[in-house]
């Protein structure tokens, strides 16, 4: 059984269930720049990033998308 995140990760990222590739890319290097540990003084950034990297990952790979959004829908 694949584990996938219990957070939103569509929500995490600021997309739609019908984001592609391209947006999912565009989403989480937007994510990234404003979260990264190394240039955020924000408490928690270092969690944020844990769940921008999960959700990137969910998002990019089909099989676990599909069953994230089955599990979620």
């Amino acid at each position: 059984m694949v584990r996938l995140p219990a957070f939103d990760i569509y929500l995490e990222l600021g997309l739609a269930p019908t984001a592609d590739r391209g947006q999912i890319r565009a989403a989480y290097r937007r994510a990234a720049k404003e979260a990264h540990p190394d240039v955020s003084d924000v408490a928690g950034s270092t969690a944020r990033m844990a769940r921008i990297n999960a959700a990137r990952d969910v998002l990019l790979d089909q099989d676990r998308r599909a069953e994230y959004d089955r599990q979620h829908g």
